[in-house]
């Protein structure tokens, strides 16, 4: 049987290892698995926003499925739910201008 949780911690411990600690902490630290559906193979992955949802599924999701293949031989179908209890917002942050523009 496949365990999320153990399988969890070995992916991080490789991807803490790949990424630098600011890298790790953006992309890692406040995501985590909710559910996996062993007749689907798909397992659900909560992330913090859409731009995390967004940076999982084109850049991330890959390293998973590969990770999950060398842990359990089995090919999951990665799925990104984003957290929407999140308690920390999002923040936009909008540059000022160095110099005021003249009109």
């Amino acid at each position: 049987m496949f365990d999320i949780e153990k399988f969890w911690q070995h992916f991080n411990d490789e991807m803490r290892a790949r990424f630098n600690e600011v890298a790790y902490n953006a992309w890692f630290k406040n995501t985590k698995p909710i559910f996996y559906n062993k007749n689907t193979h798909e397992l659900k992955i909560l992330v913090q926003n859409p731009v995390a949802k967004g940076y999982w599924e084109k850049n991330l999701s890959s390293q998973l499925i590969q990770s999950a293949y060398g842990y359990a031989g089995i090919e999951i179908l990665p799925v990104f739910q984003i957290n929407e209890n999140n308690d920390s917002p999002e923040r936009i942050v909008t540059p000022e201008p160095r110099y005021a523009i003249q009109k």
